[in-house]
């Protein structure tokens, strides 16, 4: 295996050199010097490999240009200790993987590994996270205009204690092209991470992909905090079996634009999928967003350019709440289409008390189609059409 990854990877380094470093004799040791003395040791970039064993970081391992720092799999721990980052990316063409990454006590700050200091071409991959890290891998360059950036294969399992696992950009600082796929996690309870991926203003082609995401207060938030519309730009989200249980939304798109959900599955959340005021176009096809104890789907008011098409959103409003149906529109949402989507009661795991199948809210909503949808087994009706304008189309619902 780890020949494998050496086979992957060594064409990030200028010279091929090897340097390998074993772990403390006594676990309580600080290992960040003899790690980033091997480090500092190839001047030219070479593959920096951590034996099996325990290393405790009380400070903080700097990773420049063209450094390879591998272990060899769940062999090899990390723990981090105080609330700091147990790598700091500082350079370019870096890869980091192939060991256990937790904290030493719960941290309130910091994590696991800091792209603040990164330049571009940085991967971070097979990657197991354990309990107590403040944020798992931290991407946010503190320059504007960073990026290419990969995370591929990364693990939370039962994790207890944390806050974020994957946070993109500080909302201030531009950044561009990252790519995260086969992230997985179940946390301990919902409240042991608050958001599992968090993509927050300033950021751009962003592309999310299998993901599984189990227990959480958000499963994927976007656009968090903007004051002003689109403050993402390029998102994509597909090919996730699960994002459940989670206290609020399984996905959230506060704020943002040119948005693709395609192929995801939300269920046993506090609603399916969340449509911000500041989203503008969005497609949300091939999904399966069911047994939400809210909506299945929710826009609100100011959102504009939106797609709903060819879903299935089943069995949702399982607390039987008033406010509770398959897709929910706020007042005045114009620019939208819901189309082609079976909804109902009953489709999936039985149960669900979805009022509507589509509640268009009363206001001055305008141009805008709701047609060709299969509504099942609604407790009070299918379409409810609050919008005053004159260029829609509600029809062919059945």
């Amino acid at each position: 295996m780890l020949r494998f990854v050496f086979a992957c990877v060594c064409w990030l380094v200028a010279s091929g050199a090897a340097a390998s470093v074993p772990p403390p004799v006594n676990p309580l040791t600080n290992a960040a010097p003899a790690i980033q003395a091997a480090i500092d040791a190839c001047p030219d970039g070479c593959v920096v490999q951590l034996e099996p064993g325990t290393y405790r970081l009380a400070s903080t391992v700097n990773v420049p240009s063209n450094i390879v720092l591998v272990g060899a799999g769940p062999m090899t721990r990390v723990q981090v200790e105080g609330n700091r980052y147990g790598f700091l990316i500082a350079g370019s063409h870096v890869w980091i993987g192939g060991f256990t990454l937790s904290a030493v006590t719960t941290q309130t700050s910091g994590g696991g590994i800091s792209f603040a200091s990164a330049g571009f071409n940085v991967a971070v991959a097979n990657l197991v996270f354990e309990h107590g890290l403040y944020i798992g891998v931290d991407v946010a360059p503190t320059v504007a205009n960073r990026g290419i950036y990969t995370l591929r294969s990364l693990r939370w399992n039962g994790v207890a204690s944390s806050n974020t696992a994957v946070k993109i950009g500080n909302g201030t600082h531009h950044l561009s092209d990252v790519s995260v796929t086969d992230l997985s996690g179940t946390a301990a309870t919902p409240a042991d991470m608050a958001v599992w991926v968090d993509v927050l203003p300033q950021t751009d082609t962003i592309d999310l992909g299998r993901l599984t995401l189990i227990k959480g207060g958000a499963g994927v938030r976007v656009g968090v905090g903007a004051v002003t519309p689109s403050a993402v730009t390029g998102f994509t989200l597909h090919d996730s079996p699960a994002i459940e249980s989670m206290t609020a939304y399984g996905v959230l798109i506060q704020s943002a634009n040119n948005v693709r959900i395609e192929n995801i599955s939300a269920a046993q959340n506090q609603g399916g999928v969340g449509i911000g005021a500041g989203v503008r176009g969005l497609l949300l096809t091939g999904s399966v967003l069911h047994y939400n104890k809210g909506d299945g789907v929710t826009m609100w008011a100011g959102a504009s350019g939106a797609t709903i098409s060819n879903n299935l959103i089943a069995d949702n409003n399982t607390l039987g709440s008033y406010w509770g149906f398959g897709v929910s529109i706020g007042s005045g949402v114009s620019d939208f289409t819901v189309s082609g989507n079976r909804i109902g009661n009953a489709l999936l795991w039985g149960g669900g008390f979805q009022r509507y199948c589509v509640f268009l809210a009363s206001g001055a909503s305008n141009r805008y189609s709701i047609t060709g949808n299969a509504c099942v087994g609604h407790t009070y009706g299918d379409i409810v059409d609050g919008g005053t304008g004159t260029k829609k189309v509600v029809s062919g619902n059945y």
